[in-house]
Formats: C-alpha cells, structure tokens, sequence
C-alpha cells in the first residue's frame, strides 16, 4: 500500500461529524455485529417449537384413543399450520429486499422518518424500514460525506443483513400469531364442548 492510499484510508477512518470524528468502518462493523446478534437470538425458537409440533402430529396420528376422533382433522390442519408457518418463517432467500414502495411498508417508513430524522448506530428502529438506496443515502449524510467503495460495498452488505433481519422477523411474528391465535381458538372449542357435555 503506497502512501496516498494509507492517507485516504486514514481520511476514510476519520470522518468530521458535528465537530466529531466517525470511523466508518468501525460503525458499520458495531451495527453488523448487533444485526448478527439479532439473528443468532432468533434461531433459538425455531428446533423448540418445531420438536413440539411434530411429536404433537406423531402422537395424533399413532394414538389409539377415541378422544380426538371427533377434533382429529380440526388439530392435524391447525398443527400442519403451524409447520407450514414455522418452515415459511426460517426459508431462506437468495436476496433480502429492501422495499421500494408497498403501502403498509410506506407508511411505516413515513412514521419511521419522523421519529428518526438521522440514522442512529446504536437504534435499529431508525434504519430497520429503510429502503436499500435511502440506507446509503441516510449512512452519508451520518457520516457528512459519500462513502468509498470499499465501505459502498461493506454498508451494502450491512444492509443485506438488516432486510434479512426484517424479513425473518415479519414472518416469525406471523408464526407467532397462527400459534397463539390457534392454540386460543382451540381451547376455546374444547371448553365449550366440554360445559356441552357436562349440562
């Protein structure tokens, strides 16, 4: 590396910001980091949930009993539901999007924009909704001025991760609800029949 890079390296490095400096590089490896942390947390739901279910769906189609006769496709449908949701939260994709335009997603990055005028590092809420171009466009105007290749690319892998992280948390949310909102629903069914068959 001759000295002009090493300069504009250390240029890079050194980013004035309201009278203080912004390491780029350092910025965008604290939010990767917290991004991966994110991630990581999420992954312990899934073997959880998944172990119940499908030993749920063993035991009802091995068992004998005449218990569930009368609810036994009422259960399989609403336990293959939540297969179906489980495995759609955690399918992978070859590129996370970051929405251009989408109503509901417009409007959540308009409330989005108010709250957070800036990028905050340390507060995913102020980028997580951001399209892939207005993140670019927010981290420069964070940092005061356009960002190198090299960082170009590292923001945009960056960002990759924070629309995966979205994504994932969207459809674990969904999953969430098809649970709890069955598993409610089925109660609710076997306590009614239950006081029926008690009168």
């Amino acid at each position: 590396m001759d000295r002009k890079d090493k300069k504009r390296t250390a240029r890079a490095r050194r980013i004035r910001n309201s009278g203080e400096y912004v390491d780029v590089s350092f910025t965008i490896k604290q939010m990767e980091k917290m991004i991966d942390e994110k991630l990581q947390s999420m992954k312990f739901f899934i073997p959880f949930v998944l172990t119940i279910v499908t030993s749920l769906l063993a035991y009802l189609f091995t068992t004998t009993s005449n218990a569930f006769d009368d609810y036994i496709y009422i259960i399989v449908a609403y336990l293959l539901l939540c297969l179906g949701s489980i495995l759609r939260a955690y399918k992978p994709s070859n590129r996370y999007i970051g929405k251009e335009s989408w109503f509901k997603f417009e409007k959540k990055l308009k409330r989005n924009l108010e709250f957070y005028p800036d990028i905050q590092p340390w507060n995913m809420e102020s980028y997580i909704n951001l399209s892939d171009t207005e993140f670019i466009t927010r981290l420069e105007k964070f940092v005061s001025r356009k960002l190198y290749q090299d960082e170009l690319m590292s923001a945009q892998f960056l960002k990759q991760k924070i629309n995966e992280y979205r994504y994932k948390k969207r459809n674990i949310s969904i999953s969430y609800t098809v649970i709890i909102v069955g598993a409610l629903a089925l109660a609710l069914l076997f306590a009614i029949e239950y006081v029926w068959s008690v009168m």
